[in-house]
Formats: C-alpha cells, sequence, structure tokens
C-alpha cells in the first residue's frame, strides 16, 4: 500500500484534488472532515474541549462557528484546540490505514492541510504539495462565504508557508487549472501504481564518525519504510578520523545490539520506544538482513547503485540540514543524468525533533575533548560511549604515567591490558563509568577547589583500577599496586592507593575519613543520583550478571541497595550531597521496590 500525504496552504485546490483522487478510486481520508466529526461526536475529546472553551458549547453541542471566533479573538486558543485533537486524529488514521492495508488497497490519500506542521507526513510514503499563484489564492479565498481578508490573513499566518511546503513534499502541483491539476494528478499516480510492487532499497549515507543516536533515530525511520536498508559509511582517506572504516562498521552493528537488548529489557530500563523504534525493532527481529552497513569511497550515488539501491535516504533534522540536503540532491541529479541513471530520495526526520535534531557526531567529539562524558553519553549508544572512552580516556591514563615517571612503553601496554579487562563481559563497569567519575572530579575542581597533584593521581589510579576485578577488590587493589610500582613513587602512595579502592566496596561499605576518600566513594555513587537513565544503569547491572536466575539476582541486589540505606547521609562530601542525595533516595526507593516486583509477581 502507497500512503500519498496531500496538502497545500489554503484555497490551493486540495478539495478539488481530493475530489478527483475519490473519482480514480483512491480511498481519502479527510483530516478535516475528521478533525470536525471527533470534536463534535468523540465524548472524551468533547469534555476536554468543554472543560477549556464552555462558551463554544450550546446544550451539549458545540457551536464551529463560536470555537472559530474565539480562536479569532485569541490566536493561543488554536494551538491548545490542535494539542487537544491530534491524539484523536492519529488514532484514527491508524486504524483507518490498517483496515486499507488488510484490504490490500493500493493506493490511500491522507488530505491534512497541515500535513507538515502536525507531522503526519511520517505516515506518508510521498507527499503532494499544491499551490497556486498567491494573488489567485487570495481571490479564492475571499470568494468563500463568511471569508475576510482579516480572517485569510489569520489563518496564513497559522499555516507553514508554501515555500517551506514546496522544499518538503515530493511532488509539486500548480493548480492553476483543473485539466492541468488532473493530469499532474494522473502522472503521480500512474508513476506510484507502476512502482508500487517494487521493493524500497534505501541507501543512507554519512561518516558515522561516530553513529549518534540522532543517527540512529533516522535509521529506525529508514527501516520502517523501506524493503532494505543500506548505511554507507563514506570514507575519504585525505580526512582524518577519529574511527577507522571497520570500526565504524563494527559501532553500527553493535548499536543495532544495543538498542535490541535496551528494548528488549524495557521492563528495566523505562525507556520509552518511539512507534517508529518499535516497528523498526520487530522488523530487524523478524529480518536482520534488513540492515546492512558497507563502506566506501568515491561518489555515493556511485556506491548506492553498486549495492542496487534505488533510493537516496536523506536525513533532515534541522534547518541546516535542509539547506545542505537540498544542495546535496541538486548535485547527485546532475551526476545522475551524466550516468543515464535513476535513484529516488526519500527524506528521514526524527521522531522528536527537539531532542534529536542538534546532536551531531561533531558535537559529540568535542564533548569527549572536553572531559564531558557524561553529556556525551546521552548522544551515543551504550558500546559507542565505551569506543569513545577507549579514545578518550587513553589520553588520561598516559598523563598519569607521566606524573609517576612510568615508561611510556609500559604505559600504553597497561592501558591496553586495563582496556581489554573492561570490556571483557561487562555492560556498566566499563571505562565508561570511569569517565564519569573523571568528568565529576574535574567540575569538582572547577567548582570548589583543586587537588594536589599527587592526590588528584592517586585518586585517579584508584578509578582506573578499582573494578579491575568485579568480585575481589584485593586483586584489584594489588593490580594498582603493581602499576604504581612501574615508576617513582613513596611507600605511603601504595597505603593510600589500596584504601581509596577498598573506599569503593559497597557491599562492606566502611565509613570514609578523609576528603581523598570521600571523593572516591562519592564519585563511585554519583550514578544512583542521575535524573535520566537511572534505569538504564539498571538494566546493564542485570547483563554483567545475565546468568544469575532472576530471583537470585534481585534478592542480592536488594541486600547491597539496603545496605547503602544504613548510609545516612548517603554521600560524605556536601558537593556530591547536595548535588544527588535527594534524588538518589528516590532512585534506590524505586529499584527496591522493582526488584521486590519481580520477587512477587514477575517473570523473566
Amino acid at each position: 500500500m502507497h500512503v500519498i500525504g496531500l496538502t497545500g496552504s489554503i484555497a490551493s485546490g486540495k478539495s478539488t484534488a481530493s475530489a478527483y483522487l475519490k473519482q480514480k478510486g483512491c480511498p481519502v481520508i479527510d483530516c478535516d472532515a475528521l478533525v470536525h466529526e471527533l470534536q463534535a461526536s468523540h465524548p472524551l475529546l468533547k469534555n476536554e474541549l468543554r472543560n477549556i472553551f464552555p462558551k463554544a458549547f450550546i446544550n451539549d453541542r458545540l457551536d464551529r462557528q463560536k470555537l472559530s471566533q474565539i480562536v479569532f479573538s485569541h490566536p493561543d486558543a488554536l494551538k491548545k484546540i490542535e494539542d487537544l485533537t491530534m491524539p484523536y486524529v492519529m488514532h484514527e488514521i491508524h486504524t483507518a490505514l490498517d483496515t486499507f492495508r488488510k484490504q490490500g488497497t493500493g493506493v490511500v490519500i491522507i488530505d491534512a492541510p497541515l500535513l507538515f506542521e502536525t507531522q503526519l507526513n511520517r505516515l506518508c510514503d510521498s507527499t503532494i504539495c499544491l499551490y497556486v499563484d498567491t494573488t489567485e489564492q487570495k481571490k479564492r479565498a475571499l470568494a468563500r462565504p463568511e471569508m475576510t481578508e482579516e480572517k485569510y490573513e489569520f489563518l496564513i499566518q497559522k499555516q507553514m508557508p508554501t515555500v517551506e511546503k514546496k522544499k518538503k513534499a515530493t511532488y509539486l502541483i500548480l493548480s492553476d487549472t483543473i485539466e492541468g491539476l488532473h493530469n499532474q494528478l494522473d502522472t503521480i499516480l500512474m508513476s506510484v501504481q507502476t512502482n508500487h510492487h517494487m521493493p524500497l532499497i534505501g541507501f543512507y549515507a554519512g561518516s558515522f564518525d561516530p553513529l549518534t543516536k540522532g543517527h540512529w533515530n533516522l535509521i529506525c525511520s529508514a527501516i520502517h519504510h523501506c524493503d532494505k536498508v543500506y548505511i554507507g559509511i563514506g570514507v575519504n582517506p585525505d580526512k582524518k578520523t577519529l574511527f577507522s572504516p571497520p570500526e565504524r562498521v563494527k559501532l553500527i552493528h553493535q548499536t543495532v545490539e544495543d538498542f535490541k537488548k535496551a528494548y528488549e529489557m524495557r521492563e528495566l530500563n523505562n525507556i520509552v520506544f518511539s512507534e517508529t523504534e518499535k516497528l523498526a525493532y520487530l522488523k530487524l527481529k523478524q529480518s536482520p538482513e534488513v540492515l546492512e552497513v558497507v563502506a566506501y569511497e568515491g561518489m555515493t550515488i556511485d556506491a548506492a547503485l553498486k549495492v542496487g539501491a534505488n533510493t537516496l535516504l536523506r536525513g533532515e533534522r534541522n534547518a541546516n540540514d535542509h539547506e545542505y540536503e537540498a544542495r546535496l540532491t541538486t548535485l547527485n541529479q546532475k551526476l545522475l543524468n551524466v550516468r543515464n541513471r535513476e535513484l529516488g530520495a526519500f527524506t528521514l526526520t526524527p521522531d522528536n525533533q527537539q531532542i534529536l535534531a542538534h546532536i551531531s557526531s561533531s558535537d559529540t567529539k568535542m564533548l569527549c575533548e572536553s572531559g564531558e562524558y557524561i553529556v556525551a553519553e546521552e548522544y551515543v549508544s551504550p558500546t559507542v560511549h565505551e569506543a569513545l572512552m577507549e579514545k578518550y580516556l587513553q589520553k588520561e591514563f598516559l598523563a598519569l604515567c607521566h606524573c609517576f615517571n612510568i615508561p611510556s612503553t609500559l604505559a600504553a601496554d597497561s592501558f591496553q591490558e586495563l582496556t581489554l579487562v573492561y570490556k571483557k563481559d561487562r555492560a556498566y563497569h566499563t571505562l565508561s563509568h570511569v569517565a564519569r567519575q573523571f568528568n565529576f572530579l574535574q567540575i569538582y575542581e572547577s567548582l570548589c577547589s583543586l587537588l594536589k597533584n599527587k592526590e588528584r593521581a592517586l585518586l585517579k589510579t584508584a578509578v582506573f583500577f578499582h573494578d579491575y576485578d568485579l568480585h575481589d577488590k584485593n586483586k584489584s587493589i594489588k593490580k594498582a599496586q603493581t602499576f604504581l610500582k612501574k615508576g617513582t613513587y613513596e611507600p605511603n602512595d601504595l597505603e593510600v592507593l589500596s584504601v581509596l579502592i577498598g573506599t569503593t566496596n559497597h557491599r562492606t561499605p566502611n565509613k570514609p575519613e578523609t576528603l581523598l576518600q570521600k571523593m572516591a566513594f562519592d564519585m563511585n555513587l554519583s550514578i544512583l543520583g542521575t535524573h535520566t537513565g537511572y534505569f538504564l544503569y539498571v538494566q546493564k547491572i542485570r547483563e554483567e550478571f545475565k546468568t544469575v536466575p532472576i530471583k537470585i539476582f534481585a534478592k542480592k541486589r536488594l541486600e547491597i541497595l539496603k545496605q547503602l540505606q544504613n548510609l545516612s547521609p548517603l554521600y560524605q562530601t556536601s558537593f556530591f550531597r547536595n548535588m544527588f542525595e535527594e534524588t538518589a533516595w528516590e532512585n534506590i526507593e524505586k529499584e527496591i521496590n522493582l526488584w521486590h516486583s519481580f520477587l512477587h509477581k514477575k517473570q523473566v
């Protein structure tokens, strides 16, 4: 089934086009009619409208004229009405599309004046924007009953400018004559119906250095719309990149696994997945081969043609992307003309513009360069963040080695060994966990006071090695001391290091005494006070012990949490206490309730 979105500004010919498409046998979902019907008859929506706009109702009946007067007098009222109505409209449209799909309908039309404004275009395989000369448009509009110049200007201002709609649409139709309108609609229908049974094979190109959550959301959209998706990693030998092409290919595959794991463990992590992400998960689960990653040099169009793609996928997260992609599309078309080949174009947009619109690979690397590892973690998948930390924490580690006069060859070998340990069968106690603590140490020193160089070096060494062995802190302590002995140190340094690592043993917590001990303790528990992502941490802890039956794991986890409850306050420094104490106790309480529910009700 091919869904076409039909849109255009006021008096652009939508009603005429819609009537003709009905004549041609295409079912039309008329969004304006649907809005009127729902507002007049849906009991829940009526009640919501009546609560906000009681003067628009007469004897339980919505008076559209009065509602129109309210909107005209109070411009912000229109936004309230749209926000109330759209969820009901979306539900009805989804239901209608499902029905048509089951009936085997070929082409369905969604007639929506606000197609792009309400993001209904995401439900469409292609879109048509009708337009007409502005003088003719105004003339047509003012010929309508009860239309005034003031009302016309008000409505025009409330709609996306035609020039913007034209940029977003698949097809443009100048509706200056009925005959011309009909001919152009016939051409579009013929094209759609001819290609209806052809598989949509998309090629989404980028450097992906590294892949971000913004990229991944667009890829989910591609998986949903396409029969096959190729992720093309553009390789420019003259351009310096953080990750090599094979590394980027591997990271994309690992991001797929991170995504599937997070979806399957959503009972623990409390992540809310969008409808597009749900559909992408189901498709990946059923047909993993729907997604393939390739690296290529040279022209994107040649790489797409080589793998058999028939559509170039364009990712547009914001206005800057749109300008860039528009220029690229024009260039690609000229290149295709030289080759006498064709490739379609499909625009991908993120589910949540506000959250994902400004996530970029460049910003992610900039944050890591600045030591802001925690915010960077929000931009990428767990595996990508771990790979980033392997790159950026190496600088931290080598600086530490320099502080203790450890030879550079030994330093490099030690970091490689440490990296391998932190990557082995771990989900939470990784280099990302180490990086979080360094990030807070940096913030502490920026806002509170600087530590002495030796104190900072010992604290960082303790953080690097404190989880070397997850089950035996003594082994972690011995490994840290062995590392320190490769360079210049004082005998007391070994004891300080031993106590600092011992402080992070929360199974048998001892009350920290010195500032360094308190810092080690608090940095290690900083995750407990996070406002977002706490239950992703819970998921990762569970992953590390996935071989342990859920009920046994829940009991062990409850024991640790209850031991923490005996600490009052939880954080030992005023810096961390002011930042995290309240949220940490709320999170701990929620997690305790979670594991009790697994013990008494759930089976995994």
